[in-house]
């Protein structure tokens, strides 16, 4: 009995020291790339191999109409 409240004892000490570390910010380069994640959609999900340059025009088109880009997304990607 005593062993299991020493333990219990000791894990409450060890989460109370965890809670008062210092916590650091995340090291990153000032260079202005990639401040937000590239956002973008991938045709291969969808379409597989059966891609053309008319299929591509017509998801830029319609990633235009619908707002996604005015959401942030630029990119079609065709892999």
């Amino acid at each position: 009995m005593k062993r299991v409240r020493l333990l219990s004892a000791s894990f409450v000490l060890f989460v109370l020291a965890i809670g008062y570390l210092p916590v650091s910010n995340a090291w990153a380069l000032e260079n202005g790339l990639a401040k937000t994640p590239p956002m973008g959609w991938n045709s291969w999900n969808k379409f597989g191999c059966n891609v053309s340059e008319d299929l591509i025009k017509q998801m830029t088109d319609a990633l235009v109409s619908s707002g996604m880009k005015d959401a942030g997304y630029q990119y079609i990607v065709n892999r």
